[in-house]
């Protein structure tokens, strides 16, 4: 079982997904952050796509509506090895940001 996060971004602490989840890049295990499924929120995509670092997929940066801080990356287009390597299907991936783990159940006694 996967532990959803709320995910915030690290310099003006806007909520940026109640659904993160920690994660290894297919292509660099080695290389650890957090991905959802859904599109984050309170953010803005950049104009153009690139073709990211450590692989050949696609992809385009999301930053921060709040301070303009580029949090992560949308995989626009997975390369062949990423789409078929076995993913997650979570194509957002966070970099700049702080996480906590979702708060569940009662709250009441805080």
């Amino acid at each position: 079982m996967i532990s959803n996060q709320n995910i915030f971004c690290n310099k003006c602490y806007n909520l940026i997904s109640n659904e993160g989840c920690n994660v290894s890049l297919i292509s660099d295990h080695s290389f650890m952050l957090h991905s959802s499924l859904n599109e984050p929120i309170n953010t803005y995509n950049s104009e153009n796509t690139r073709t990211f670092d450590r692989c050949e997929c696609i992809v385009r940066d999301f930053l921060c509506k709040g301070c303009n801080q580029m949090l992560g990356y949308n995989v626009v287009n997975p390369c062949m090895p990423c789409y078929t390597g076995g993913n997650n299907g979570h194509f957002y991936m966070y970099l700049n940001c702080t996480r906590t783990k979702k708060i569940t159940g009662d709250v009441s006694n805080e």
